[in-house]
């Protein structure tokens, strides 16, 4: 997984103390409701997040023990795909999935390197703003996460892949606010919060053939993640 290399420094200059006290700046200034007709909403947007990880791993052999750590920075680009239902003008909920890589680091090595990964989840959201074409929301989430990595390297000829699966569950809590473009039923959305996740090696196979039974693996990633694109909203 490459390192952090243009996102990094989000996690330096926003905080989970700054998104609480952004929250509470918006809520007393902004804070309206209407009444309006409920809708369906769908939303596709496109992706950026960076994190800090920590990633262990764990090998017993013949009584001994060995482990090791590192922590590291890393990026992602995704696309999501949200559909939500409006219970209430001030409650909205629905199922989330997003899909996508890590971007590794252009400055490393990285031939024979590729990921992916998906991400599904549901969320509920509370509307501290609910006009008839905007909306300001509080989201919160819960997901489940599948993460794979591939490495493929060439030794005298001869070519060997190792694969790691990784499965894991998180949360995320954003802010995020959409605007819809007159009557029409199109708008746009944006999404700034913290993204979290806890993965359990899963498996772990050199050329298809399993490492070893008693090597275990953790990985941790907590960061910021921004989306941006549009909304599409029918009702009933």
């Amino acid at each position: 997984m490459g390192s952090l290399f243009f996102l990094s420094f989000l996690l330096h200059l926003v905080t989970m103390k700054n998104i609480a006290l952004l929250v509470i700046t918006l809520f007393i200034s902004t804070c309206a409701f209407s009444q309006r007709e409920k809708e369906f909403q769908v939303r596709a947007s496109y992706g950026l997040a960076g994190y800090a990880t920590l990633s262990e791993t764990k090998f017993t052999a013949f009584g001994f023990e060995v482990s090791d750590s590192d922590t590291s920075g890393a990026a992602t680009q995704h696309f999501n795909l949200d559909l939500r239902y409006d219970f209430t003008n001030r409650i909205t909920a629905g199922i989330d999935l997003k899909l996508g890589s890590y971007i590794y680091d252009p400055e490393e090595d990285n031939r024979g390197k590729s990921n992916s990964f998906v991400v599904v989840g549901i969320s509920g959201e509370f509307n501290l703003m609910s006009r008839e074409k905007s909306r300001l929301f509080l989201g919160l989430g819960l997901h489940r996460s599948d993460l794979e990595l591939r490495e493929r390297d060439t030794n005298a000829g001869v070519v060997s892949e190792a694969v790691a699966t990784y499965r894991g569950r998180g949360i995320k809590l954003n802010l995020g606010y959409s605007k819809f473009f007159g009557n029409s039923p199109i708008g746009f959305n944006v999404s700034l919060g913290y993204d979290s996740h806890n993965f359990d090696l899963e498996d772990y196979t050199i050329d298809n053939n399993p490492f070893f039974a008693n090597y275990e693996g953790t990985l941790q990633v907590r960061g910021l993640d921004f989306s941006m694109g549009l909304v599409f909203r029918i009702r009933p």
